[in-house]
């Protein structure tokens, strides 16, 4: 998603912000702190800025859309949080193995064509 879609999408999310609350607890519940957290098509950042508020971890998001980083970027800058938005695809995550003590993805869709 990029553009207006993207955006229509973030003003969407935002009655959605209780269910990301809750998904935050479920990852403090689970994860100690200081974890290296990542979050894989964060679209606008939601539930890695609650999960900032909540605790001490290392967290990152990647998400293909640059509209989607830009968005989550301005989003911790309000929040006063430290995440680290990066874009990417999640299908070749530019990650080394075990970097990440916890991974969670609420939503993610690819369409991919087999040649």
């Amino acid at each position: 998603m990029e553009g207006i879609i993207a955006r229509q999408y973030n003003r969407i999310q935002k009655n959605m912000i209780e269910q990301y609350k809750s998904w935050a607890r479920l990852v403090t519940d689970n994860t100690a702190p200081g974890s290296n957290v990542l979050e894989l098509a964060p679209g606008p950042g939601y539930l890695s800025v609650e999960l900032a508020k909540l605790g001490n971890y290392n967290l990152t998001g990647l998400d293909i859309s640059k509209t989607f980083v830009k968005i989550a970027k301005n989003k911790v800058k309000e929040a006063v949080v430290k995440v680290e938005f990066r874009q990417g695809d999640a299908a070749f995550t530019p990650f080394p193995n075990d970097t990440f003590d916890f991974v969670i993805c609420t939503l993610l869709s690819k369409i991919s064509q087999s040649l």
